[in-house]
């Protein structure tokens, strides 16, 4: 177990690729991190960049592919990180959630409409 510098118990690790890289949040901050754990300890300072969306009150990284491409949420929507811009998308009228990606820059979601409603989606951003 690990938690982020600075962190004391509200560390998300929400996805991993294949080359070990762990993407996810932090609740005291509402950053979106990555930890490139390349020395074998996660929990290793120097492993971690931190992610805001600009303009954001918060960042959620959901997802990192094996490409170092990320996908999130923020209080506007969902996005992407590909070739260091964010791309941000709403699909549903009360939130959109993307919480993974594929190597082809596929994105999975859920489209959140009014309480309970949710559903998902598959998207494939242009850029």
């Amino acid at each position: 177990m690990f938690d982020g510098p600075g962190e004391t118990g509200n560390t998300y690790c929400e996805g991993i690729n294949g080359f070990g890289q762990i993407v996810g949040w932090y609740l005291d901050t509402d950053q979106g991190f990555v930890d490139d754990a390349e020395s074998g300890d996660p929990g290793d300072p120097a492993n971690f960049t931190l992610f805001d969306e600009p303009g954001s009150t918060y960042t959620d990284l959901w997802g990192i592919n094996n490409n170092a491409e990320l996908s999130g949420n923020y209080d506007g929507g969902g996005f992407v990180y590909h070739d260091g811009v964010f791309t941000n998308f709403t699909i549903g009228i009360n939130g959109t959630w993307a919480r993974g990606l594929n190597d082809n820059m596929q994105v999975v979601g859920q489209a959140l409409g009014q309480p309970p409603s949710a559903s998902g989606f598959v998207l494939t951003p242009s850029f």
